[in-house]
């Protein structure tokens, strides 16, 4: 299987966008934006940015997560038959967290620690919104587990390589993955269209409700 990490990964994560006060339906399959921009900085917080970024940047399992090591070469990931290139801007957080003594060992550690990530997460996200008066079902909205993590990994991934199948199977680690699997739903940049249309409505009644709140 191919091994490698995109460079395009920082530039293709983008900024975080506003939301909508409309309350959403549960069971929401894709990480939305402003999910993943809290998710990053509330691990970054915890000192769990590491297993994040080996869970969707470098798009290994969570045992592998449990299992792997650094070495000079890069990223030993058991499975693999060469180490994986690692970014010299993570090296030193993925160098300080494998070194841990206390870490997860296993899949299912890794998939407590995004459970215990995820109230943190919610707690961020709900005090931005008293700050801007939005009222948003964040609840509904923060799927961080594997499947959600790996999905928005994938669409990173594609638009990074530029829908490149040859890369877009390195960055997989698959041989059969198909880059346009991400246009058969919605993608991420469908989905940041949306979600800036969104926040335009949403300034705007926001700014409506404060020119009627100054009228006498």
């Amino acid at each position: 299987m191919g091994e490698g990490t995109s460079a395009g990964w920082a530039n293709s994560r983008g900024k975080a966008t506003g939301s909508s006060d409309k309350r959403r339906s549960k069971h929401i399959l894709e990480l939305v934006p402003q999910v993943e921009a809290a998710l990053f900085a509330v691990a970054e917080e915890a000192g769990q940015l590491a297993p994040i970024l080996l869970l969707t940047k470098y798009y290994i399992r969570p045992e592998q997560v449990a299992s792997c090591r650094l070495s000079d070469e890069g990223l030993e990931v058991p499975g693999f038959l060469r180490p994986l290139e690692v970014d010299a801007h993570d090296r030193e957080v993925l160098a300080s967290w494998l070194s841990r003594r206390r870490r997860v060992r296993s899949a299912q550690a890794v998939r407590s620690l995004l459970g215990a990530l995820r109230p943190k997460v919610l707690a961020r996200l709900e005090a931005q919104d008293r700050l801007t008066g939005r009222c948003t079902d964040w609840a509904a909205l923060a799927d961080i587990g594997v499947v959600a993590l790996r999905r928005m990994a994938a669409e990173h991934h594609a638009e990074a390589c530029r829908f490149e199948e040859s890369v877009y199977r390195d960055l997989l680690h698959d041989e059969t993955a198909d880059p346009y699997d991400v246009l058969r739903r919605l993608s991420r940049p469908a989905r940041r269209i949306l979600a800036d249309a969104a926040e335009a409505i949403a300034q705007e009644v926001i700014a409506a409700r404060h020119r009627l709140e100054a009228k006498p």
